[in-house]
């Protein structure tokens, strides 16, 4: 019966297929998976310490946190995106998040604990068609904020 889904326990997705994204850029970010005691930056030893289970094992790009001032009014992140997926935006509230908003992104109610104790981390999503993404710098207009992590989750 349909009625009783919305009582299912969250299940952990399935892992993600060989080849889900290509032709990263910058081309210094890597590709990781999401799961505790991950780095989720290239650039700063800052790990995951808690993960909700709908993202656990998930791919995810580490981007550079030195990036976080990157202006929201250009491209920093381009890849080619093979299958239809939803991507997470694992952002600092610190940060400004217009153009995450203005991207259709919305935010979600998943949280993650992470060991850079001044990053408040808010989850945001939007589902993708397969083909080219873009994602403009963060815009951080101080020191006092942090970049963002994508996490890519295959639409099924």
């Amino acid at each position: 019966h349909n009625e009783c889904l919305g009582n299912l326990p969250p299940t952990p997705p399935s892992p993600p297929p060989p080849g889900l994204i290509t032709n990263l850029q910058p081309n210094n970010y890597q590709l990781g998976t999401i799961r505790v005691n991950e780095k989720y930056y290239i650039d700063r030893d800052y790990v995951l310490t808690s993960v909700p289970l709908e993202l656990d094992g998930l791919a995810m790009i580490k981007t550079a946190n030195d990036d976080k001032k990157q202006p929201t009014s250009s491209t920093r992140i381009t890849f080619n995106l093979n299958y239809d997926a939803t991507i997470y935006i694992l952002h600092d509230e610190r940060a400004p998040l217009a153009w995450l908003l203005g991207q259709g992104f919305g935010v979600t109610n998943l949280a993650m604990g992470v060991s850079d104790s001044y990053y408040l981390p808010k989850i945001f999503s939007k589902s993708f068609t397969a083909g080219k993404v873009e994602l403009p710098g963060n815009g951080c207009l101080s020191e006092t904020c942090s970049n963002y992590a994508v996490i890519i989750k295959l639409n099924q």
